[in-house]
């Protein structure tokens, strides 16, 4: 089953629109219909935070997915995430890229000895009886100069583009792959298979790294089945787990 259009003839595209989340809930596009923009004017990230972007520069997209009630729903960052990840490696010149996923909803990409945002996944839930619809909008820096952080990353994090002196493909490739990874990815979650899993674990860019958390400080160890950051907290080494770090709305302790 695929829950993602991976044929370009089928895919909407806008020169510019306010966001393509947005769009998407207004027009009441059929699910699995991949919308693209040139440019969006108000374009957010989680929270509602804005994501920047320069015309034609960034890829920005936004897909509607139905999918089955069991499903959970924190976890398709995530799966995007891997799937973003692996459709960018398949790209040419893949080989002297170091690209990592910083939970729960971004992937870094290391340039000239430092790491630096790359791209960012929105995932926002419609509700619904018999499937759940969720939109998922991805931001990449595509080419070019990268563009204005999101107002939510400090300012020593700096926005990285994947391939600053233009790049040496279509762009329809680079969303053609990320769709098919991720249809791969939800149809093999849905029967028990979870590859990627470990494949996030690998490329966790938070591995022990210590944050700060509501309990105290805390070293990252891993990531749960769950979706859940795990931390160990300096202060006794009790293990937590953070479902929305770094303002997360629960943590608990195991």
């Amino acid at each position: 089953m695929s829950w993602i259009d991976c044929r370009p003839e089928t895919w909407l595209r806008l020169d510019e629109v306010d966001s393509t989340n947005d769009y998407l809930r207004r027009s009441k596009t059929n699910a699995g219909v991949v919308v693209l923009a040139r440019m969006q004017t108000r374009g957010r990230g989680r929270r509602g935070r804005s994501w920047q972007s320069r015309p034609g520069d960034s890829l920005i997209l936004s897909v509607a997915l139905d999918l089955p009630p069991r499903f959970s729903l924190p976890l398709l960052p995530l799966m995007a995430g891997v799937a973003l990840y692996r459709s960018l490696q398949q790209l040419p010149g893949a080989q002297l890229r170091r690209l990592a996923i910083k939970w729960p909803n971004d992937l870094y990409l290391h340039h000239e000895g430092q790491w630096g945002k790359l791209a960012g996944l929105l995932a926002e839930a419609e509700g619904g009886q018999d499937l759940q619809r969720v939109i998922l909008g991805l931001g990449l820096n595509w080419q070019g100069q990268a563009p204005i952080l999101a107002d939510n990353e400090r300012p020593e994090t700096p926005a990285f583009s994947l391939f600053p002196d233009g790049a040496p493909l279509p762009l329809d490739e680079c969303v053609a792959g990320f769709a098919r990874q991720l249809n791969e990815i939800l149809g093999g979650s849905l029967t028990g298979e979870e590859v990627w899993l470990s494949e996030l674990r690998q490329a966790n860019y938070l591995d022990s790294h210590t944050i700060q958390t509501e309990q105290g400080p805390a070293m990252v160890c891993g990531i749960g089945d769950d979706g859940a950051l795990l931390a160990e907290r300096l202060s006794d080494g009790r293990l937590l787990k953070l479902f929305d770090w770094p303002e997360q709305t629960a943590a608990s302790m195991v």
